[in-house]
Parts: C-alpha cells; structure tokens; sequence
C-alpha cells in the first residue's frame, strides 16, 4: 500500500490518505491506515514502498506533485543538543538522500525525514487525536505513529546536561532584546513554581506533555492577559523546562521501539569525540563507512548552529539559577540513568 498525506484542518485535525491499493482516500488519524508493507528490493535502508503503476497513478491523481517516501531516520530531539550538526555531517554521508528541509515538523505540529527536535516531546495538538480525547496525558503518541508508520525506523535522540541546555535555548530561542542572566532567573523561578504546583495533583508525564502550560508558564503578566482574551501568541521569551525531562519522553520510544533501534548520544561525548560519533550514528543507521578522505570532509565542516557572539558576551547564568535547575533535575537526571543503566546520565551541576 502506498501513501500520500494531505491535511484536513477541521475537527479532531484528521488527516487524509489514499490508499493505492483499495483506490480510496482513508480518513482519521495515523491508526486508520494498516501497517506498511516495504519494497525491499532496493539497496539501502532508505526505501520507497511503491511500483511505478502506483506512483504514475498517484501523480495523475494529484497532478504530477513530488512524491515522497516515508523517512527511514528521525532525529527527534532534544533542541539545543548538537541535533543541527549531526543533522548536517549524516546528510553528506554519499548514500544518504537529505529530505529537502531538516525540520517539517509535520509529526509535531504541520499534520493537521525528518529531523524535528519537536517531535521528542508529542505531537503540539495530541489531546484532540484519537484515543487521547479526553485524557490528560497521551494514550497514543509520536513514537507509535512514527512505529506504525515504519516498524523498522531508526531514532536518534541527542540530550546533554538540562541546565546548560535550557541556558542555551534561553539565549537562542527568546525573542526579546534585553536578554540576561537576572531576567532568566526570574523565568525560571516563575516556572519552577508552575511545575511543581502542577506535580502536586497531576502525574509527571501529564505535566511533562502539557505544552499550553510550558508556554503559559514563561510569559509575562502582560502577555497572560491578552492569551486569557483569546489573544494568540507565543511567548517573547523561550525557556522550555520540561524538554530536560528527557526520562518521560525517551521512555515512551523504548516502550515501542526495540532498544537496538534507538540511539541515545550526549552532546558532552559528541564534543569530545565528534568522529566515533558520526562512526557510531552510520552504523547505527546501517550506512557504510566512508573513505578516510571522505570522512575527513564531513568532519571538517564548520560546527553548526553555535552559539552567536552577542550571546556569548551576555557569559553565563547565575549561580542561584544553577543550582535550583540542578536540584529540579536531579531526580530527573538519576531516573534517566536508571532507565538508559548508564551513570553518566546522571548529571551532576555542571555535567
């Protein structure tokens, strides 16, 4: 059966299949459709499943549009851990197709490969798709729609120390001109309080998911009112505290895939050792090796998406912000050694 995706925005955000070999459009959400079957005779792990009477029948029907294969990689999160870089050093591998943008988003957010950080922590509209209405934590998630799409997939997920990388999406994320180590403080104050209101009567991954109250928590007053008038906006100021919860979100892709099909790497080894990483991700992904000569090019490349001097110069957190990030993660940070049976994610203050 081959695929082609066209969105439906009205209610439940449903999405639209056709459906080749039943000649029909299939609506509902990702479960509506049965589990692909693969055409495996081609080379290479990145594979389309479909002949060419199916494709010629897709594009008559949809006017000759670019067809599109499923990915077989997806580099999930988490943002502001090396995902850009990696992203990039994988895509000049010879045997690798580049989808043609590193994040559409269309798992997290554009449904109503693909390498969005967003699709780590669930689809942005989940509580309105199928058995999640109605609870307040997913029943079904990105990790399964991304399995039933493609039972074979591979998952990388990049993570570092959650204080440094919540410092770091502060800095590159927040929108606002006065950015400082006081102001940040302030927001995380103000959020920690949030969350640890919610964890009083709500379970840790129905607050981990709960993306309007992440949002709501790292506005200002201001900003609060004009949401509670119906106001759409996103907030000036960018500082994600769940995302470095890594445990809740990684132990739902263990639960459904095979631990030998996801790949957990610390931005921390990936500066110390950035070759073995990329050896590591292409055998991890089933690609050759590359040539000497070849694998010296990826690794020359520029690091991307670092930090930009006018960040730079504003130094680092406060102390005081370091340390009541670090005793909210702490708890975190063991629970996701256990998990992953690994000290070294186990992060102490400063890594």
């Amino acid at each position: 059966m081959a695929l082609v995706r066209r969105n439906s925005y009205h209610f439940r955000f449903s999405v639209q299949f056709y459906d080749v070999g039943n000649n029909s459009m299939v609506e509902g959400n990702i479960f509506s459709v049965k589990p692909i079957t693969y055409n495996r005779d081609i080379d290479g792990p990145v594979n389309c499943n479909i002949t060419v009477d199916d494709m010629m029948d897709i594009m008559n029907m949809y006017e000759g549009r670019k067809l599109q294969c499923l990915p077989y990689m997806y580099l999930v999160g988490v943002a502001k851990c090396g995902t850009t870089d990696l992203f990039k050093r994988i895509t000049l591998h010879p045997d690798f197709k580049a989808p043609t943008r590193k994040e559409p988003n269309w798992l997290s957010a554009n449904r109503f490969c693909e390498a969005s950080v967003n699709t780590f922590e669930g689809a942005h509209f989940w509580p309105y798709l199928g058995s999640n209405v109605g609870h307040d934590e997913p029943v079904e998630n990105n990790a399964e729609y991304i399995y039933h799409m493609n039972s074979q997939a591979r998952i990388l997920i990049n993570v570092r120390n959650p204080v440094d990388r919540l410092w770091s999406e502060y800095l590159a994320f927040s929108r606002s001109a006065n950015k400082s180590a006081e102001i940040f403080h302030q927001i995380v104050v103000r959020e920690l309080s949030i969350y640890n209101r919610c964890l009083r009567t709500r379970t840790l991954r129905s607050c981990m998911y709960d993306r309007p109250m992440a949002q709501f928590s790292t506005m200002t007053d201001v900003e609060r009112q004009l949401m509670k008038q119906k106001c759409h906006l996103k907030p000036v100021d960018i500082v994600m505290l769940r995302r470095g919860v890594y445990h809740v979100f990684i132990k739902d892709y263990l639960k459904v895939f095979p631990r030998d099909h996801v790949l957990i790497q610390r931005l921390e080894d990936i500066a110390d050792d950035p070759e073995e990483t990329l050896i590591r991700t292409f055998n991890f992904l089933g690609l050759k090796i590359p040539s000497k000569s070849n694998l010296r090019k990826i690794m020359d490349l520029d690091i991307r998406n670092t930090r930009r001097p006018i960040n730079i110069k504003r130094g680092g957190m406060l102390e005081a912000t370091r340390h009541i990030l670090h005793e909210f993660y702490r708890p975190h940070n063991e629970q996701l050694s256990i998990l992953l049976n690994d000290s070294k994610y186990n992060y102490g203050p400063r890594g």
